[in-house]
């Protein structure tokens, strides 16, 4: 009964009910369509940094990254190597870091060269799906594959041959001639642009570094928790000599950038709740006021406050729950869309991003707490609203109802 009598009322001004349940569904739309669309670039940033290059922990000898030299490797690391093996760790990837410089007959550029073991580094990064063009590497072969960045800024392509020239463990002198055998595309300009890949065995030959590594990629079953196991980890590693180190660590400047933006974005929310919250008290107010004289009637005629009360919160969710599941309906598919195909940015906007490193794309998120905060915020709002005409009905009077 009260149910059908909240929703007779909610529609016997219905302009009044349209603006406000409006109101709603253009804020709630907005917030989710701001929430996932800053949540899912972050989250590709973070893909391009962590995933692509970093992982999401490292081991290194202590004080390497602070001072990232070849005189600061390590003897390699394995899984057998931990007395207590956590049930998260999947695999402990080596690689060797340094720098050379690269050239042919025309040009010179520095380069970063990863020794990498080129089967466990594809499942770990998925290295091999990021050649554009030539193959991944053969097992036992001595080739190199070049990002498209350097390649074209070297002017050299698939069958052509670099020299790389360095100094390798100890100071002796690194020079190594490699065929290119794959160029590698990368959606992060600065890894596009700097990038070499060796296997593992060529580039311990090429530093004079047999059985040493500069860091350890730890590779977990689970990456959502990968902070536990990595801390599971820490607790056996010898602190004196070993140093572990999770992306956040690695790149503090990446973790500062993602806080300064969540907070802008939480002060524009606060904003658009605020707007939600006034439109939706103005309603309730207007309602309250325009019905106090049959407010009136209903206590003499015998009904109970306590039902009344419940009336006018149902009215309360009838109009939030208007403009919620529109609001969702309408944001989800664009959220869908946009997903599956990031808004790629151009001309001051594309060069500020490939300024820090970042692929100059806006990627969306549909993880479903993007949906679900939103909703249970608009929820509270509501909620909170009705304490005033719960407070109306708990004090009004029926006689002076009647008259007002």
């Amino acid at each position: 009964m009260l149910l059908k009598l909240a929703w007779r009322n909610l529609w016997r001004n219905k302009r009044r009910t349209l603006i406000t349940a409006a109101a709603i569904f253009f804020s709630i739309t907005l917030s989710i369509l701001m929430t996932s669309m800053q949540q899912g670039t972050w989250a590709r940033m973070i893909a391009s940094v962590v995933e692509q290059y970093s992982g999401y922990a490292q081991i290194h000898k202590k004080g390497y990254w602070q001072e990232q030299t070849l005189e600061n490797s390590m003897p390699l690391l394995t899984v057998d190597s931990l007395a207590e093996v956590p049930e998260n760790l999947e695999d402990m990837i080596p690689r060797i870091e340094s720098f050379a410089l690269g050239s042919d007959d025309e040009n010179a550029f520095g380069t970063q060269v990863m020794g990498v073991d080129p089967l466990r580094e594809d499942q770990l990064t998925g290295l091999s799906s990021k050649v554009s063009s030539g193959r991944y590497f053969r097992p036992g072969e001595a080739g190199i594959l070049l990002s498209e960045g350097y390649a074209d800024i070297m002017e050299l392509g698939v069958g052509d041959t670099i020299v790389l020239l360095g100094q390798g463990y100890h100071g002796i002198t690194a020079v190594g001639k490699y065929p290119i055998v794959g160029l590698l595309h990368f959606g992060n300009p600065e890894l596009n642009k700097r990038l070499s890949y060796l296997p593992l065995r060529q580039a311990q030959y090429l530093y004079g570094m047999e059985g040493r590594v500069t860091s350890v990629v730890l590779k977990f079953k689970n990456n959502y928790q990968f902070q536990k196991t990595a801390d599971a980890i820490r607790q056996e590693l010898d602190s004196n000599r070993f140093e572990l180190l999770t992306w956040q660590e690695m790149n503090p400047q990446l973790v500062q950038a993602i806080q300064a933006d969540t907070g802008g974005m939480l002060i524009e929310l606060f904003i658009i709740y605020l707007v939600i919250a006034f439109g939706i008290f103005s309603t309730v107010i207007m309602m309250t006021a325009e019905r106090k004289h049959e407010f009136g009637i209903l206590l003499a005629i015998g009904m109970k406050r306590w039902r009344m009360q419940v009336m006018t919160l149902l009215e309360t969710l009838f109009l939030a729950f208007l403009g919620i599941v529109t609001g969702v309906l309408f944001a989800l598919p664009v959220v869908l869309y946009f997903e599956g195909r990031p808004i790629a940015l151009g001309g001051e906007l594309a060069s500020y991003y490939a300024e820090f490193g970042f692929e100059p794309v806006v990627s969306f998120t549909s993880q479903p707490y993007v949906f679900v905060n939103n909703v249970l915020i608009v929820s509270v709002i509501v909620l909170l609203v009705y304490l005033y005409p719960f407070n109306k009905l708990r004090k009004i009077d029926s006689i002076r109802a009647m008259k007002g």
